[in-house]
């Protein structure tokens, strides 16, 4: 489970470090050209990019607009760096795959005043902000409903101060995740094993009752074997086998010395030998008096003649 938790860290993880470095292999091209959402802002994410994609000191790192001005292009050109002129922004030519020039003269601002070589073109920002197949720096561009209202070099330090805290929530709610399923699953097993404990427990405290109730039973049957080698078949006794093949319960009832006691020791051995398991249970039969001067009249009788006690003997 722990290694579960940690794998879905790290892929989430790992996922939000591609689309934060989003970059896609272009076809057409004489060398290997990425698309890439923005170029570096600074020389140290250029030395970055220029790592990333194997560049050298023979084919150095640019980052440059396509030919229709709609997506930046970064890739390891032919030559360590381009010079670009004043007054020029540069594009790259999918056609030939070669660099060209745009000039940017009519720019509202951002226009460079001065020629610097490639390496430094994050310090002109104007040249490497798109909107939708124009410069943003353009009159046109701006006024157009398709431009992308914000130049993404400008602006790119907020989305990614954006996706920094989504990246920093993320962890923090797998974190916390984690540790609360790691909680519920040690609490899980604390249960358990209490439970198993309790139950140990209590199976070593039944387990020695069980046995000394086995050996009271098997005495009493013993004794009843005893004292069955010298039963008497009677009418009684016969009635009572009868009605307990149809009847869920039998109540044998009499006298003291009458013989209920045979007759369902008898029956009860029988029935073991079967495979039936028997239980005994003693219950007195108390004969409680009437409300009226009938009911109290047989009560009295009753008692005259009876002090009953009836023995029920359970089999199942």
């Amino acid at each position: 489970m722990h290694t579960r938790v940690r794998l879905v860290i790290f892929g989430t993880f790992l996922s939000i470090s591609f689309v934060l470095n989003e970059r896609k292999k272009l076809d057409g091209y004489k060398f290997p050209v990425y698309s890439t959402p923005f170029c570096p802002r600074n020389e140290s994410e250029w030395q970055n990019r220029s790592t990333d994609l194997n560049c050298n000191e023979t084919n150095g790192y640019t980052c440059l607009p396509n030919e229709k001005l709609t997506e930046l292009l970064e890739f390891c050109y032919i030559e360590p760096w381009i010079w670009i002129q004043e007054g020029y922004c540069l594009y790259l030519e999918r056609k030939g795959s070669y660099v060209d020039s745009y000039s940017c003269l009519h720019f509202i601002q951002g226009c460079h005043n001065t020629s610097y070589q490639s390496i430094r073109i994050f310090e002109n920002p104007a040249c490497i902000s798109l909107g939708n197949g124009c410069f943003l720096a353009e009159q046109s561009c701006k006024s157009s409903p398709k431009t992308t209202q914000h130049p993404i070099t400008i602006e790119h330090g907020k989305i990614d101060l954006i996706w920094v805290v989504l990246l920093i929530g993320t962890m923090v709610f797998m974190s916390c995740f984690s540790i609360l399923m790691l909680y519920l699953y040690r609490k899980k097993r604390v249960c358990q094993q209490r439970h198993y404990k309790e139950s140990e427990m209590d199976l070593e405290q039944i387990t020695p009752l069980k046995n000394e109730e086995s050996q009271i039973y098997e005495a009493i049957f013993e004794q009843w074997k005893k004292e069955d080698s010298c039963f008497i078949s009677t009418k009684a006794s016969k009635k009572v086998e009868k009605y307990i093949k149809s009847e869920n319960l039998v109540i044998v009832a009499g006298h003291s010395g009458s013989g209920k006691s045979a007759i369902i020791q008898h029956t009860a051995l029988k029935y073991r030998e079967q495979g039936w398991t028997v239980k005994r249970q003693i219950a007195d039969c108390l004969l409680a008096a009437g409300s009226n001067k009938k009911e109290t009249a047989e009560h009295e009788a009753l008692t005259k003649v009876h002090s009953n006690r009836m023995a029920v003997y359970y089999m199942f």
